[in-house]
């Protein structure tokens, strides 16, 4: 199986309670989604209680960290600011995986859209073909998807193709979605088949259009 770009939404409003917004509990939800596939952390019941090396766990370097930055993003909410360098990648790949069922998915309202993997080279393809118009105001929301935009900023995300995704408000899903249709509608050939507007259409512009209807915000991750 490739990689490439899987397309969520999430409720702001939980994502803020939780991310600064005093939530009760909210350190706790954010420390089990950072530790929780740590091997002995979770019980495996379905319940999700205390492993049996959860203590362990919780008092060594990783563990630390993880309180650290959980303690930083409940109380700060969910910024780079004040991160070295260490705890900002560990933020990005948590970040890349934080509407997982196994993370916060359940706790931010994630809803799926993609059909399937939405490619790099997909991307890369729809941009050409938008560089055949120089006239034409330069995109500013498709690249994202080249380099991936750490949340509140305008940074990729510091922990290479691994851990990049990228958050879009409502009003920039739409611009987003727009660049899509642009590039779709450049009459220039299409340098692979399988990219054309069919399977444009179906892995990435229909979609995007489910989610500008929805309202809510995106979320990109790249696996």
């Amino acid at each position: 199986m490739g990689a490439g770009w899987w397309m969520k939404t999430f409720d702001r409003t939980r994502w803020d309670a939780i991310f600064g917004g005093g939530l009760p509990g909210a350190e706790q939800k954010i420390l089990d989604a950072l530790l929780g596939e740590v091997e002995g952390y979770f019980d495996g019941s379905d319940e999700l209680g205390p492993g049996p090396d959860r203590e362990r766990i919780l008092a060594s370097q990783e563990g630390q960290e993880a309180m650290t930055l959980a303690s930083h993003l409940a109380r700060n909410g969910f910024t780079y600011d004040g991160l070295d360098r260490a705890q900002s990648r560990r933020l990005d790949d948590f970040a890349r995986t934080i509407c997982a069922p196994e993370a916060l998915g359940d706790a931010l309202d994630v809803r799926w859209y993609s059909p399937d993997l939405l490619g790099w080279g997909q991307v890369s393809e729809l941009l050409d073909r938008l560089g055949h118009y120089r006239s034409r105001r330069s995109p500013r929301y498709l690249p994202l998807l080249l380099t991936g935009r750490q949340f509140g900023t305008e940074t990729q995300p510091t922990y290479a193709r691994s851990g990049y995704y990228a958050v879009f408000s409502p009003a920039e899903t739409v611009e987003l979605r727009n660049e899509v249709v642009a590039a779709i509608g450049v009459p220039v050939p299409w340098r692979e088949p399988r990219w054309e507007p069919e399977g444009t259409q179906t892995y990435f512009l229909a979609p995007l259009t489910e989610v500008v209807k929805s309202g809510r915000w995106l979320h990109m991750s790249y696996s």
